[in-house]
Order: C-alpha cells, then structure tokens, then sequence
C-alpha cells in the first residue's frame, strides 16, 4: 500500500469512528430525554400509590375511632337512662305514701272553698 492509501484508510476509519462517537452519543442523548419523562412519571405513580395508602388508612383510622365513639357514647347513654329510671322509682316510692296525703289535703281545702270558707 501506499502512503496515500494509507492515508485514505485512516481518515476513513476515523470518520466511521466520528460517525459512530456521533451515533452513540445521539443515542445517549435519546435516551436521557426519554429516561428523564419515564423517571418523573414513575415517580408521580408512586407517590399517587403512597398517598392512596396512606388516605386509605388513614379513611380506616377515622372509621374505627367514629365507631368506637359511637360505641362509648351509647355506653354512657345506656347507663344515664338506668340511673333515671332508678332514680324515677325512688321518686315514685317516696312520692306513693304522700300522695295520698295530698290528695285528702287538695280534697279538705276544695270542701272548704266550696262551702264558703277561706282555705
């Protein structure tokens, strides 16, 4: 060979070395442009995942303690009503002997009035 087919042959495989440093790096450029959008929607999807978890337990919380409120608040109803209606026959009990007792002393002061005389 000679000098300038020696030439030649090095400038050619420098350009098809050129042309493949080009190729990769437009290949690199390619894909960080694509890898950039997937890294963020992947990321976005995540999160949505994490903050659903996260509302959902957080719906579970909520209902677990309204109930165990509710559940608390009718304990407590349940026990006010029996104590008034113990405390309602304690006053019927009480108020049975001496309800009679009004009822002769309303009747003496209407015979009273009735017949003309002051109470």
């Amino acid at each position: 060979m000679n000098d300038t087919n020696i030439r030649l042959d090095a400038k050619a495989a420098l350009d098809r070395i050129r042309k493949a440093e080009d190729e990769a790096a437009a290949i690199v450029r390619n894909a960080r442009e694509k890898a950039g959008p997937l890294l963020v929607q992947a990321a976005q999807e995540t999160a949505r995942k994490s903050r659903d978890g996260l509302l959902d337990r957080a719906r579970e919380e909520a209902a677990a303690l309204k109930r165990s409120a509710l559940e608390e608040a009718a304990r407590q109803a349940e026990a006010i009503r029996a104590e008034a209606e113990k405390e309602k026959t304690r006053m019927r009990e009480q108020a049975g002997p001496r309800m009679a007792e009004a009822v002769k002393e309303t009747e003496r002061r209407l015979a009273a009035l009735l017949e003309g005389g002051s109470v």
